[in-house]
Protein backbone atom coordinates (compact mmCIF):
# COMPACT_ATOMS: atom_id res chain seq x y z
CA UNK A 1 0.00 0.00 0.00
CA UNK A 2 1.48 3.70 -1.39
CA UNK A 3 2.58 5.40 1.71
CA UNK A 4 1.55 8.41 0.20
CA UNK A 5 -2.19 7.05 0.64
CA UNK A 6 -1.72 6.27 4.26
CA UNK A 7 -0.71 9.78 5.00
CA UNK A 8 -3.47 11.19 3.26
CA UNK A 9 -6.09 9.44 5.33
CA UNK A 10 -4.24 10.43 8.62
CA UNK A 11 -4.13 13.55 7.98
CA UNK A 12 -7.67 14.48 6.27
CA UNK A 13 -9.94 11.32 7.11
CA UNK A 14 -10.85 10.71 3.80
CA UNK A 15 -12.67 8.12 3.52
CA UNK A 16 -13.24 7.98 -0.21
CA UNK A 17 -9.59 7.45 -0.49
CA UNK A 18 -9.68 5.07 2.22
CA UNK A 19 -12.26 2.80 0.34
CA UNK A 20 -10.45 2.53 -2.86
CA UNK A 21 -7.47 1.81 -0.72
CA UNK A 22 -9.39 -1.16 0.78
CA UNK A 23 -10.97 -2.23 -2.51
CA UNK A 24 -7.11 -2.14 -3.86
CA UNK A 25 -5.83 -3.82 -0.60
CA UNK A 26 -8.38 -6.91 -1.15
CA UNK A 27 -7.74 -7.18 -4.85
CA UNK A 28 -4.05 -7.96 -4.27
CA UNK A 29 -4.91 -10.20 -1.32
CA UNK A 30 -7.26 -11.74 -3.52
CA UNK A 31 -4.76 -12.59 -6.22
CA UNK A 32 -1.53 -13.41 -4.31
CA UNK A 33 -0.63 -17.20 -2.97
CA UNK A 34 2.61 -15.89 -1.08
CA UNK A 35 1.35 -15.78 2.60
CA UNK A 36 3.81 -13.37 4.16
CA UNK A 37 2.45 -10.62 1.24
CA UNK A 38 -1.06 -11.92 2.08
CA UNK A 39 -0.03 -11.19 5.60
CA UNK A 40 1.45 -7.79 4.92
CA UNK A 41 -1.73 -6.60 2.94
CA UNK A 42 -3.84 -7.32 5.93
CA UNK A 43 -1.72 -5.58 7.81
CA UNK A 44 -2.17 -2.53 5.92
CA UNK A 45 -5.90 -2.98 6.34
CA UNK A 46 -5.55 -3.11 9.97
CA UNK A 47 -3.65 -0.16 9.86
CA UNK A 48 -6.18 1.96 7.62
CA UNK A 49 -9.05 0.68 9.96
CA UNK A 50 -6.82 2.06 12.62
CA UNK A 51 -6.63 5.82 11.67
CA UNK A 52 -10.57 5.72 10.73
CA UNK A 53 -11.13 4.51 14.75
CA UNK A 54 -12.68 1.44 13.90
CA UNK A 55 -10.92 -0.93 16.01
CA UNK A 56 -12.51 -3.66 15.77
CA UNK A 57 -12.18 -3.93 12.57
CA UNK A 58 -9.18 -3.30 12.52
CA UNK A 59 -8.14 -6.05 15.12
CA UNK A 60 -9.77 -8.88 12.67
CA UNK A 61 -7.63 -7.70 9.92
CA UNK A 62 -4.30 -8.53 12.54
CA UNK A 63 -6.14 -11.58 13.23
CA UNK A 64 -6.34 -12.80 9.56
CA UNK A 65 -2.48 -11.70 9.63
CA UNK A 66 -1.62 -13.68 12.04
CA UNK A 67 -3.63 -16.98 10.61
CA UNK A 68 -1.67 -16.32 7.46
CA UNK A 69 1.56 -16.40 8.91
CA UNK A 70 1.78 -17.73 12.41
CA UNK A 71 5.37 -18.71 12.00
CA UNK A 72 6.45 -15.69 10.81
CA UNK A 73 8.47 -13.52 13.66
CA UNK A 74 8.15 -10.00 11.77
CA UNK A 75 4.13 -10.73 10.63
CA UNK A 76 3.99 -11.01 15.12
CA UNK A 77 6.55 -8.38 15.71
CA UNK A 78 4.04 -5.95 13.69
CA UNK A 79 0.68 -7.44 14.99
CA UNK A 80 1.39 -7.16 18.23
CA UNK A 81 2.84 -3.42 17.94
CA UNK A 82 -0.28 -2.55 15.68
CA UNK A 83 -2.49 -3.36 18.74
CA UNK A 84 -0.81 -1.67 21.58
CA UNK A 85 -0.84 1.18 19.05
CA UNK A 86 -4.10 0.84 18.96
CA UNK A 87 -4.75 1.16 22.49
CA UNK A 88 -2.54 4.72 22.39
CA UNK A 89 -5.45 5.17 19.61
CA UNK A 90 -8.57 4.13 21.57
CA UNK A 91 -6.97 6.57 24.40
CA UNK A 92 -6.23 3.86 26.26
CA UNK A 93 -2.54 4.30 27.83
CA UNK A 94 -2.48 1.62 30.81
CA UNK A 95 -3.51 -1.08 28.19
CA UNK A 96 -0.94 0.46 25.28
CA UNK A 97 1.80 0.82 27.98
CA UNK A 98 1.24 -2.92 29.09
CA UNK A 99 1.42 -4.14 25.86
CA UNK A 100 4.28 -2.06 24.26
CA UNK A 101 6.55 -3.42 27.34
CA UNK A 102 5.26 -6.96 26.43
CA UNK A 103 6.77 -6.51 23.11
CA UNK A 104 9.38 -4.70 23.91
CA UNK A 105 10.64 -8.20 26.64
CA UNK A 106 9.57 -10.12 23.72
CA UNK A 107 10.88 -8.95 20.39
CA UNK A 108 14.35 -7.49 22.15
CA UNK A 109 16.94 -9.35 19.88
CA UNK A 110 14.45 -8.64 16.66
CA UNK A 111 14.53 -5.01 17.95
CA UNK A 112 18.08 -4.26 18.43
CA UNK A 113 18.47 -4.83 14.31
CA UNK A 114 19.07 -1.77 12.80
CA UNK A 115 15.88 -1.82 9.90
CA UNK A 116 13.77 -1.61 12.36
CA UNK A 117 14.74 1.06 14.53
CA UNK A 118 12.52 2.93 13.88
CA UNK A 119 10.13 0.87 15.61
CA UNK A 120 11.98 0.40 18.38
CA UNK A 121 12.01 4.15 18.94
CA UNK A 122 8.49 4.68 17.94
CA UNK A 123 8.03 1.92 21.07
CA UNK A 124 10.05 3.58 23.49
CA UNK A 125 8.25 7.21 22.79
CA UNK A 126 4.57 5.58 22.81
CA UNK A 127 5.67 4.28 26.48
CA UNK A 128 7.49 7.01 27.46
CA UNK A 129 3.84 9.12 27.15
CA UNK A 130 2.27 6.41 28.56
CA UNK A 131 3.97 5.85 31.55
CA UNK A 132 4.08 9.60 32.19
CA UNK A 133 0.12 10.00 31.59
CA UNK A 134 -0.46 7.20 33.68
CA UNK A 135 1.57 8.41 36.50
CA UNK A 136 4.65 5.46 36.32
CA UNK A 137 6.99 8.71 36.54
CA UNK A 138 10.30 6.82 38.11
CA UNK A 139 9.69 3.98 35.33
CA UNK A 140 9.07 7.23 33.04
CA UNK A 141 12.24 9.28 33.81
CA UNK A 142 14.92 6.87 31.68
CA UNK A 143 12.77 6.42 28.77
CA UNK A 144 12.11 10.14 28.38
CA UNK A 145 15.99 10.56 28.86
CA UNK A 146 16.33 7.77 26.11
CA UNK A 147 14.06 9.63 23.62
CA UNK A 148 15.88 12.67 23.16
CA UNK A 149 18.43 11.15 22.15
CA UNK A 150 16.09 10.24 18.81
CA UNK A 151 15.92 12.24 15.88
CA UNK A 152 12.22 13.76 17.18
CA UNK A 153 10.01 16.53 15.47
CA UNK A 154 10.02 19.68 17.43
CA UNK A 155 6.30 18.80 18.57
CA UNK A 156 7.15 15.27 19.92
CA UNK A 157 10.92 16.62 21.17
CA UNK A 158 8.52 19.45 23.46
CA UNK A 159 6.68 16.64 24.91
CA UNK A 160 9.27 14.73 25.73
CA UNK A 161 10.47 17.69 27.50
CA UNK A 162 7.68 18.78 29.50
CA UNK A 163 6.79 15.39 30.54
CA UNK A 164 10.73 15.12 31.73
CA UNK A 165 9.94 18.08 33.30
CA UNK A 166 6.48 16.44 35.40
CA UNK A 167 8.84 13.41 36.22
CA UNK A 168 11.48 15.55 37.79
CA UNK A 169 9.11 17.89 39.24
CA UNK A 170 7.58 14.70 40.69
CA UNK A 171 11.16 13.43 42.11
CA UNK A 172 11.38 17.04 43.77
CA UNK A 173 14.63 17.97 41.48
CA UNK A 174 12.86 21.58 40.83
CA UNK A 175 15.80 22.77 39.11
CA UNK A 176 15.74 19.85 36.42
CA UNK A 177 12.01 20.33 36.23
CA UNK A 178 12.30 23.70 35.27
CA UNK A 179 14.94 23.40 33.01
CA UNK A 180 13.22 21.22 31.02
CA UNK A 181 9.67 23.25 30.90
CA UNK A 182 12.08 25.84 29.74
CA UNK A 183 13.55 24.00 26.93
CA UNK A 184 10.14 22.63 26.25
CA UNK A 185 8.58 25.97 25.71
CA UNK A 186 11.51 27.34 23.47
CA UNK A 187 10.38 24.69 21.04
CA UNK A 188 6.72 24.79 21.29
CA UNK A 189 4.73 25.66 18.62
CA UNK A 190 0.61 24.88 19.29
CA UNK A 191 -0.84 27.35 21.42
CA UNK A 192 -2.59 24.83 23.83
CA UNK A 193 1.04 23.30 24.32
CA UNK A 194 2.36 27.23 24.92
CA UNK A 195 -0.07 27.98 27.58
CA UNK A 196 0.17 24.75 29.43
CA UNK A 197 3.88 24.93 29.91
CA UNK A 198 3.63 29.08 31.04
CA UNK A 199 1.03 28.10 33.24
CA UNK A 200 3.58 25.71 34.46
CA UNK A 201 6.37 28.25 35.08
CA UNK A 202 4.41 31.04 36.52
Amino acid sequence: MNDSIVQHVMEFGDTTVAEEAFRQLNVQIESTSDVAEKANLYLGKATLHGILGQFSDARTQLDLALKCAPDNADIRLQCDFINASLYDQERKPEEAYLTLTSVLSGYSERLSRPDVRFMYEDIQLRRAFDATSTGRFKEALPILKECLSFELRPTDKSIVLSDLGRCYSEAEEYESARNCFVEALSIASQKNQRGKLICILE
